[in-house]
């Protein structure tokens, strides 16, 4: 009973946490102020100086008319804000790189910037970018109550708890079940899964995943408040095999069960 309460209990508490997480700004790396301060040039209209920033294969490429283009797209009006909503930094074989997403709210309007740095010695340069005008914050076009449900939807959700429930009621029968194996095994073979598949929420596009094994293969959460809704669940095929089996252990406890019975008799 202890390792079935300490299963659950940890399956709860992944479930709970992963539901949803606010973004913690002290967390925001210092060098997404380099990108910060490059798309304000291009907000300017500094298109020059923006343009001194390029690697040379985006220098190359990248004209300053292209730049006039793009500045067309920037909603008009006062910069009220500018949040960094998502980042992701790495390093592969002693190179730096800086991928950053910021949101941008103008008094007319709001617009997401995509920026990814590198660095060339102990210079930080722009290797590309993309300034989308939104018609709202992101907050708002990704909360799970502006996407109006349709079906696939809604299917999907309903299979994502379905998944969720249907594995601990097995994970619990396991342990109400007279079996002559070790049960461990089975308590950990009611959340394996084969498949997975996710849906965005907001997009309501639906990814499948064929040959994939997943042990807690469900969810449902959103990285941050800016991020989608993800729903994700596994086909139990384990917990499957144990319903099919379930019947063929009871009667070989019982046939277990009444063998020893019937020695101890004979011993008397």
């Amino acid at each position: 009973m202890k390792k079935l309460t300490a299963i659950l209990t940890i399956l709860s508490i992944m479930f709970i946490t992963a539901c949803s997480y606010k973004l913690d700004e002290s967390s925001i790396p210092s060098e997404s102020q380099d990108a910060i301060d490059y798309m304000q040039l291009l907000i300017d209209d500094d298109i020059e100086k923006f343009r001194s920033n390029f690697n040379s294969e985006l220098f190359s490429i990248v004209t300053e008319e292209d730049l006039h283009r793009v500045t067309a797209f920037i909603p008009g009006g006062e910069v009220l804000s500018t949040k960094v909503i998502s980042w992701n930094i790495r390093t592969v074989n002693s190179v730096w790189h800086g991928n950053f997403v910021l949101e941008y709210q103008f008094t007319s309007g709001w617009a997401v910037a995509q920026v990814s740095l590198g660095r060339i010695g102990d210079n930080t340069v722009l290797n590309a970018f993309s300034f989308t005008p939104t018609k709202a914050s992101q907050e708002e076009l990704n909360s799970f109550l502006a996407v109006t449900p349709t079906l696939d939807r809604i299917l999907i959700v309903v299979l994502t708890f379905a998944s969720l429930i249907f594995m601990v009621i097995t994970c619990y029968s396991v342990y109400k079940t007279p079996m002559p194996v070790k049960k461990w095994k089975w308590y950990l073979l009611s959340f394996l899964g084969f498949g997975a598949v996710t849906m965005n929420w907001t997009t309501g596009v639906i990814n499948f995943q064929l040959l994939t094994v997943q042990l807690v293969g469900f969810g449902a959460g959103t990285g941050t408040q800016y991020a989608p809704w993800m729903f994700k669940f596994t086909v139990p095929v384990s917990a499957m095999i144990f319903w099919m089996r379930r019947k063929k252990y009871i009667e070989q406890a019982k046939a277990y069960t009444t063998k020893q019975s019937t020695e101890e008799q004979s011993a008397d």
